[in-house]
């Protein structure tokens, strides 16, 4: 444990020598987390659009085995397979665009950001001696 000086004369003791430390390292990865929170939410923006095209498809694939159970001549058949293949197409159609568009997200550099200050220390936990001089001026100050 040390101390710190406040700056008008007093002292503070520190809760660690670390602290500092990790409160500028952890400000550090909140930077950081700028650069690769957008690219995760592209990705995965885009994985979510092709699960939800892959249950429309799944689907369309369950209607045409019921179409293909109700089928009464080969041209139900062949109309079954066509209904199948333009529901499969228009899925496709409408998720590539938004795939797409999330992907080119992901890809963008960040926006430029503001240069955050260091902040003050926090003077919370610490013993804080008032006029060195008198002992009896001491006083403990918990947060």
């Amino acid at each position: 444990m040390g101390y710190q000086s406040t700056g008008d004369g007093q002292f503070a003791a520190r809760a660690s020598a670390y602290q500092d430390y990790f409160e500028y390292t952890f400000a550090a990865a909140d930077v950081a987390s700028m650069w690769w929170q957008p690219w995760l939410k592209g990705v995965g923006r885009s994985h979510l659009e092709l699960a939800s095209m892959q249950s429309r498809n799944a689907r369309a694939w369950l209607q045409w085995g019921r179409d293909l159970t109700m089928a009464r001549s080969p041209v139900d058949l062949f109309a079954a397979n066509i209904r199948l293949c333009e529901t499969i197409r228009d899925h496709i159609g409408e998720t590539i665009p938004k795939v797409s568009g999330a992907l080119s997200q992901a890809a963008q550099p960040p926006a430029a950001f503001d240069l955050i200050a260091i902040p003050a220390p926090r003077r919370r936990d610490a013993l804080e001696i008032r006029g060195l001089d008198d002992v009896d001026t001491e006083e403990r100050r918990v947060a």
